[in-house]
């Protein structure tokens, strides 16, 4: 495959038609806006990679949102109790 037309995405969901020439090399977002070009090879070894660091990442994420969970679980737990103590104060 020499060359591969696409659509890409120009900002707001706008889509344009793309060619790219010379499939030798790709540009790959690595992250906070950065492209980096990688041959097949270059991306095949990065990928991995970035799925273990992704991975990492939900994991943080997870706990993070269990915790969240578990105050909120105690915060109405207590505005319950505070509830019941006006209604029976």
């Amino acid at each position: 495959m020499k060359e591969l037309k696409t659509l890409t995405d120009i900002g707001l969901n706008i889509l344009c038609e793309a060619k790219v020439p010379d499939l030798s090399t790709l540009m790959v977002d690595v992250g906070f806006g950065t492209c980096v070009e990688m041959t097949h090879t270059e991306i095949l070894s990065y990928i991995p990679k970035k799925i273990s660091i992704l991975t990492a990442s939900v994991a943080d994420l997870e706990s993070k949102i269990v915790a969240q969970q578990t105050n909120i679980r105690i915060v109405t737990a207590g505005m319950a109790e505070m509830k019941r103590e006006l209604k029976c104060g």
